[in-house]
């Protein structure tokens, strides 16, 4: 449901920065598999989506990806979207514990 609110960020030139928190599960509904694990419910192997490379196709220049709990990079990263004045996605990307 968000990907068409991305693309209507870059469309339209917003100075926007997204963030996108993946934590590799969909934890606030019982930890089933979603497009971003690269598992079926049912457990097969599958297509694993690639926000980085999705909001790149979308037209996104400024796409930073981090772990946060690193929070020097996170730190850095962040600021780096919001430096560039233009639309910025940013994928946080750590496994949910």
């Amino acid at each position: 449901a968000g990907m068409p609110g991305l693309l209507n960020v870059v469309y339209n030139k917003s100075n926007t920065t997204t963030i996108i928190l993946d934590n590799l599960t969909t934890a606030m509904t019982g930890h089933q598999p979603h497009p971003s694990t690269g598992r079926t419910l049912m457990g097969e192997e599958a297509v694993r989506a690639d926000f980085e490379a999705l909001a790149r196709a979308m037209g996104y220049e400024e796409v930073h990806t981090v772990d946060p709990l690193n929070l020097e990079e996170l730190e850095q990263a962040l600021k780096a979207c919001l430096d560039s004045n233009k639309p910025a996605v940013l994928v946080t990307r750590s496994p949910c514990i």
